[in-house]
């Protein structure tokens, strides 16, 4: 489980663990808490539990505790300082892609790859081939970045120039020493006035 979120797979995965006697029906609710993401309190109260057509069948999953339709994931969000569960419809909720995908930094500073490469980090089955495949990203990534950071070097130095008109006597790639303040000469400080 992921924090913030209940998925359908983990609710059916603790249906089949979870002791029944013979012939007892599937249970139709369950209680449940459900941790929020960083900066929200978690989320507890009963959840219903709905068929959802799924190929030949019916598979269960939860509803929705707001529009109360067979949702695979429901998130918990913070609204008016309180935990709320609910599905992406309800909650408005929007991912990192859906949010950013018409941006200049999406498509020319690598955020789709960047994307892409966390994706393949955050799935449960992770063969040979998608660490593979998230090394060739990474290592895409970090050369684009790098040559973003070549082109530039030389306007930083131009400005470093602007900012230190006298000349550093250390070297234009590593402008500034350890504990050299970045812009302006020192500050003096202030001198007591008779009254302090």
């Amino acid at each position: 489980m992921r924090p913030g979120e209940l998925r359908g797979c983990d609710v059916r995965a603790a249906l089949r663990c979870a002791p029944r006697k013979r012939g007892q029906a599937p249970p139709t609710t369950i209680d449940i808490l459900v941790l929020g993401p960083p900066g929200c309190p978690p989320w507890s109260g009963t959840v219903a539990l709905v068929p959802k057509p799924s190929g030949r069948g019916a598979h269960v999953c939860p509803a929705c505790p707001i529009c109360e339709r067979a949702r695979e994931v429901l998130r918990v969000r913070r609204l008016y300082g309180r935990p709320v569960l609910g599905c992406g419809d309800c909650l408005k909720f929007r991912t990192r892609r859906q949010v950013e995908r018409t941006t200049a930094s999406w498509r020319r500073s690598g955020g789709e790859k960047e994307d892409r490469f966390l994706r393949l980090l955050r799935r449960p089955d992770k063969t040979p081939e998608l660490l593979e495949q998230a090394r060739r990203l990474l290592l895409e990534l970090l050369r684009e970045d790098r040559a973003r950071f070549g082109a530039l070097a030389p306007e930083v130095d131009a400005m470093i120039e602007v900012l230190e008109p006298t000349g550093a006597a250390h070297s234009p790639r590593f402008p500034f020493m350890p504990n050299q303040q970045l812009v302006g000469p020192p500050r003096r400080r202030r001198r007591p006035r008779a009254g302090d």
